[in-house]
């Protein structure tokens, strides 16, 4: 975080109500959209106000291109709630400043995606120390709902590093190495770990993988749709190289 402003509003005609906004300066709308996803609420009905926006029963939160925003009120009375929406909309009217799309998320397979689930883990990803800005999602398959993870690495060597680090890690962590038919050992490398399967891959600079995995058939049904994504947004260039 680079700045907090926080400014207290009280509401008219009603002296006992109030509004208090939080503004973070996170320095680029991806550090923001780290705070912002960490600390999304499931039940919140997202908004039109800016790509990443939703409101629970006494707040509005949203990302305004490098600045995440808390809006919280004293109450959740039609009154406060409309004060609290026009100060939203205000502050996007006063810094219009779009949070834009991600390469990241262009890189997520649109097939039994919840797009809403996407967030970012900006440090030691699923508690491997040094694996950071790890985009992960959730898929469901037939009702069985399963995590897909992946970050954008400096270069094809260095993803290759993370993929094999982390791969230690989980057998060092009562992990069993599995051989895969589905995938080329060179390139991805699957592990049983507590009744589930991990598969972890990487093309090109993109460190990928599959998580929570109930059976192997599942992470290698879900991890070849992710690579064959993976492939066709790199030759298009739709997404990161």
């Amino acid at each position: 975080m680079v700045k907090l402003t926080t400014q207290r509003f009280r509401l008219k005609g009603a002296s006992d109500a109030w509004i208090e906004v939080f503004q973070y300066d996170m320095g680029k709308p991806v550090n923001g959209f780290a705070v912002y996803s960490a600390q999304m609420r499931d039940d919140g009905p997202r908004l039109n106000l800016t790509p990443f926006s939703y409101r629970t029963e006494n707040g509005h939160f949203f990302l305004n291109g490098h600045t995440y925003v808390e809006i919280i009120g004293s109450g959740s009375t039609q009154q406060e709630t409309a004060a609290r929406e026009a100060l939203a909309e205000a502050l996007v009217a006063a810094n219009p400043d779009s949070s834009g799309v991600f390469d990241e998320l262009l890189l997520f397979p649109e097939p039994n995606l919840n797009r809403e689930s996407i967030s970012l883990i900006s440090t030691d990803a699923f508690g491997f120390e040094g694996l950071d800005n790890v985009f992960t999602a959730s898929y469901d398959l037939s009702g069985i709902e399963l995590t897909v993870f992946l970050s954008q690495r400096e270069s094809p060597s260095k993803a290759m590093a993370h993929a094999l680090a982390y791969y230690t890690f989980l057998l060092a962590n009562g992990g069993k190495a599995v051989e895969s038919k589905a995938f080329n050992a060179e390139t991805a490398r699957l592990v049983e770990i507590l009744d589930t399967f991990e598969l972890i891959v990487t093309k090109g600079a993109i460190l990928a993988g599959v998580r929570e995995a109930p059976d192997q058939a599942a992470a290698e049904r879900l991890g070849r749709l992710l690579v064959d994504h993976l492939v066709e947004t790199q030759r298009t260039g739709e997404a990161t190289q």
